[in-house]
């Protein structure tokens, strides 16, 4: 979601978020699948207990969501004065929340049509 020089409209930024966060989930799916499994038998399973593994599962994706809203309010933020040296119109809360509806479709259609192609 890091702004460029240009100011991009919405549904712009919400294609290249989407894409790339598509790619970021194949690239760890690919480094899980390599070499994640044969650590995390062989020295990772044991370190970590039932319970602890449980709050992992269940911190990382509050974690998760908290970095996504605090990484879009920092490029909001440092995107308004390209924006406005452009000319261009300042986007509305609402325009970030669409854009990230439509990465978040984005990222899951991807997703769906390789986990297809898998199967």
């Amino acid at each position: 979601m890091s702004p460029s020089l240009l100011p991009r409209t919405w549904y712009y930024q919400g294609m290249i978020t989407g894409l790339c966060a598509a790619a970021g989930y194949a690239l760890g799916s690919c480094s899980r699948g390599w070499c994640g499994r044969s650590l995390a038998s062989s020295t990772c399973a044991s370190l970590v207990s039932g319970e602890a593994r449980h709050w992992i599962l269940v911190a990382a994706p509050v974690f998760a969501a908290v970095a996504v809203v605090a990484v879009t309010v920092s490029n909001v933020r440092s995107q308004a004065p390209h924006r406005r040296r452009r000319g261009a119109r300042p986007l509305s809360p609402l325009d970030w929340v669409l854009a990230l509806l439509l990465a978040a479709a984005i990222t899951a259609a991807l997703i769906a049509l390789a986990r297809g192609c898998a199967a």
